[in-house]
């Protein structure tokens, strides 16, 4: 499994998930379908999202980056498709906190998730994360308002 930089060629993959509407959540703060045609403006929307490729199968896609460089913060999420199995969920979640600890040396990897999301608050919790906060009905998803939690590991609990 490997993260590949989005580019305008995805636009066909990424226009039929964000047409499924179990999907919404992670395209809320993109722009309309039909501005994503222009290529240059695809690639600048989405310059720090991946395609999550194994065995050259789309997984899913993951936005990721550092959130404050100061503070040594990165922010991840991260979006499988539904015939995912929950063995590259994890080696997902694995390979970015490698990524984020090992290779960028951040401090903490934080990621916001549905409340609705019952078994990554679980895979979560397994890796090491902790609850820290929650938004109140901050999100739509399949028309109805959720919550969304905030999640947080700090590369001393990761290590040990």
């Amino acid at each position: 499994m490997y993260f590949r930089r989005l580019t305008s060629q995805d636009l066909p993959v990424v226009i039929e998930w964000a047409q499924n509407e179990k999907y919404d959540e992670f395209f809320r703060r993109t722009p309309p379908l039909c501005d994503w045609a222009h290529p240059g403006l695809f690639e600048n929307i989405f310059s720090q999202y991946y395609m999550i490729v194994e065995s050259d199968k789309n997984l899913g896609l993951v936005s990721m980056g550092v959130e404050d460089p100061y503070a040594k913060t990165f922010k991840a999420g991260a979006m499988m498709v539904s015939d995912h199995t929950m063995e590259q969920s994890w080696a997902m979640l694995q390979q970015l906190l490698d990524l984020a600890f090992n290779k960028l040396s951040m401090h903490r990897v934080v990621m916001v998730v549905l409340s609705t999301r019952t078994k990554l608050h679980e895979r979560l919790k397994k890796a090491g994360f902790e609850l820290e906060g929650m938004f109140k009905e901050s999100t739509l998803h399949r028309g109805k308002l959720v919550d969304e939690h905030l999640y947080a590991l700090r590369r001393e609990k990761w290590q040990a």
